[in-house]
């Protein structure tokens, strides 16, 4: 590629494949590339920086590639860097400590990991490619990444490969939904780019999956995740239309449990016990904020809030903090409790038997929902194989607060008690019915049955709450 700069002739050896000529003619300031595997995104996209790099006018320009981790960064787009300044590596100065090369005009191109997200901060971005974004911590780009690109006018890329419906899904949605305006859409399925050799895609198909070949291959957003823990159990429930309108049934207190966090999110789940149900009606979460402004969140959602079920870390003090989060909790007037900590894999494996009794809110809890699909087992790339581990990343918190929830369910004995009603109950309510049992519903006097109690007199007429 032959470019300008500075009044000079500069060739390149970058020659672009055809797919993403429409890419570097962009003039657009947001763009989302989705690209099937070996479409060669991150050779595109380290080039367009330099590219771009050599040819601002700006003084002092700053540019930069981003990966979830600066590990990742430095194993999928150092070399491809360092080579695509090679013609020029008589007059650029290239840092292996700091992972940025300085080129002949003053221009900097520098690799970063989302993963401390302080390497970030104070910086300006006249460009910038974030690869895998959905991988990367909750608002990294919000707080972080987009407030720097807004005095010099920066530019941004997102590029990813599916991984079910999270932040990088967002931003595809708004890029294809928006290409008239200021952002530039490109899909690359491998079946119509024509990059891959046909027979070679012919054999890659014959080793993978039916969900590998739609994310990976042809880039489909609702391909199960390799790896997930929840994930079939989510379509299951799916398939049983336990994923949709779910209302918050009036005088019924709603619990929750939470997840803590403090430099990434807190995830909490709202939900109610009704007939057998599990009714999940909500579900927030927030990252870098005060347990106090937390709880303010939380009380404004003007629920009539029952039981707060917290982790165990929640009775550890922070330096400089003179009450743990349950006792400012507590100073609150919630009535906390504490799950039984099991282990993560004791948990999981309790909350993929709730599952079933389990109703999500399609509208409210989509986020959550998607985070439950997504999160999934470490991955080891010198064995090839899953580990027994979870992945640590934007999933954790919310799958996390979703055990907890469950570990709750099993610790106060309401799983056999919710066996006996899914059997003997209708499994949802009607419009109908909520509008019929409303008056009562407004005038229920609590009680706390016991077990004996609640198979004593479940089959009588009026409706049975359980205050967990």
């Amino acid at each position: 590629m032959n470019i300008n700069s500075s009044n000079k002739v500069i060739n390149l050896e970058y020659v672009p494949r055809k797919a993403f000529v429409a890419f570097h003619a962009r003039t657009k300031r947001f763009s989302v590339l989705v690209c099937h595997r070996r479409a060669g995104k991150t050779v595109c996209t380290v080039n367009d920086l330099v590219v771009r790099a050599l040819n601002t006018i700006k003084k002092d320009a700053f540019y930069a590639y981003v990966c979830p981790t600066l590990t990742q960064a430095k194993q999928v787009a150092w070399k491809i860097l360092k080579g695509a300044v090679a013609p020029l590596s008589h007059a650029v100065k290239i840092n292996e400590t700091e992972c940025s090369v300085v080129l002949p005009n003053g221009s900097t191109v520098r690799l970063f990991g989302a993963d401390n997200p302080d390497s970030l901060r104070g910086l300006y971005f006249d460009g910038i490619v974030l690869d895998e974004f959905g991988d990367m911590k909750g608002r990294v780009y919000t707080e972080v990444i987009r407030p720097a690109l807004a005095d010099r006018k920066g530019w941004v890329v997102f590029i990813g490969t599916p991984r079910g419906k999270n932040e990088f899904y967002k931003k595809r949605e708004q890029a294809r939904t928006n290409q008239s305006e200021k952002w530039f859409y490109m899909e690359l399925k491998a079946s119509e780019s024509g990059i891959l050799d046909p027979a070679e895609l012919e054999d890659m198909k014959q080793d993978m999956d039916e969900d590998e070949i739609a994310a990976e291959l042809e880039c489909s957003f609702d391909a199960a995740i390799k790896g997930s823990y929840f994930g079939k159990w989510i379509q299951q429930i799916a398939a049983e239309n336990q994923i949709t309108h779910v209302p918050c049934i009036p005088g019924l207190p709603v619990h929750t449990a939470w997840d803590l966090g403090r430099t990434d999110a807190t995830s909490i789940w709202f939900y109610q016990i009704y007939a057998g149900q599990v009714r999940i009606i909500d579900f927030y979460e927030n990252a870098q904020m005060d347990i106090d402004e937390i709880y303010e969140d939380v009380i404004a959602f003007g629920y009539n809030l029952g039981k707060v079920w917290l982790p165990q870390d929640s009775k550890a003090k922070r330096i400089g903090e003179k009450k743990s989060v349950i006792e400012r909790l507590l100073a609150e007037g919630m009535d906390c409790d504490l799950v039984t900590d099991y282990g993560v894999k004791d948990g999981i494996d309790n909350a993929r038997r709730m599952l079933k009794h389990c109703y999500f809110d399609a509208n409210k809890c989509n986020v959550g929902v998607e985070r439950l699909k997504s999160y999934q087992r470490e991955w080891n790339p010198e064995l090839q194989v899953f580990a027994n581990t979870p992945k640590h990343d934007i999933n954790s918190h919310a799958a996390d607060a979703f055990r907890y929830l469950c570990i709750a369910l099993k610790d106060t004995d309401i799983h056999p008690q919710m066996e006996a009603m899914r059997k003997k109950r209708p499994t949802e309510l009607t419009e109908k019915e909520l509008k019929e049992k409303k008056a009562v519903n407004m005038n229920i006097t609590y009680s706390e049955l016991t077990l004996d109690e609640m198979f004593a007199e479940h089959d009588r007429d009026q409706p049975i709450y359980l205050r967990i």
